[in-house]
């Protein structure tokens, strides 16, 4: 068994567990990682489970073993014995899920299915919503970097060209710690002019 098929057992029936399961079965969610996780091995859940920690920490999480199986043990206690909180959670969730949605990006064509942009693509929301950023005025400016960086282009704007390269060098290795996922969400908030 992996990691999170053993936390799966441990953690069976309660509210945390009964959570993930219900926003990994999100659409929007199980079209963007359908093909690049195995749902048989609960991969899928323990994405959701960042973005979900992510939401309830309030902060960029490292993806590791230790890491997650520690926010397991506390937000399962947590989230236990409140259930209007997992209720407030899975509305936020789900509304942050519909603004990631809204930008209306082409994830296969712009080269950004894997689980690193759509981690660093969640945080960024995240953030854009708790900044109260329309979104709909910075996805031009999103859907040209992606496109910059797809067709290998330099941007004319010195500070965006940076922008993309931050988020370049965020992608070529340890793309799950803490560290770069904080570079991606910065470059992204620098590309955006935020």
């Amino acid at each position: 068994m992996n990691k999170q098929e053993l936390r799966h057992a441990r953690f069976n029936n309660s509210r945390l567990i009964n959570l993930v399961e219900e926003l990994a079965k999100l659409e929007f969610w199980q079209e963007r990682l359908e093909k690049r996780l195995k749902f048989s091995r609960m991969e899928n859940d323990e994405f959701i489970s960042e973005l979900l920690f992510t939401l309830l920490e309030n902060r960029i999480i490292e993806s590791n073993p230790d890491t997650l199986d520690e926010l397991y043990e506390k937000w399962h206690k947590l989230l236990e014995d409140d259930k209007e909180k997992c209720e407030i959670v899975k509305s936020r969730f789900k509304q942050l899920t519909d603004l990631m949605e809204s930008l209306q990006l082409n994830y296969k064509e712009f080269k950004i299915e894997g689980v690193s942009h759509l981690y660093g693509l969640w945080s960024f929301v995240k953030y854009c919503s708790d900044k109260n950023v329309v979104l709909k005025d910075i996805r031009e400016s999103l859907q040209t970097m992606f496109f910059t960086m797809k067709i290998k282009e330099r941007e004319t704007d010195p500070i965006k060209d940076e922008a993309i390269k931050l988020y370049k060098h965020s992608m070529s290795h340890s793309t799950k710690s803490k560290t770069q996922r904080q570079k991606r969400v910065k470059a992204l908030i620098q590309y955006c002019d935020l």
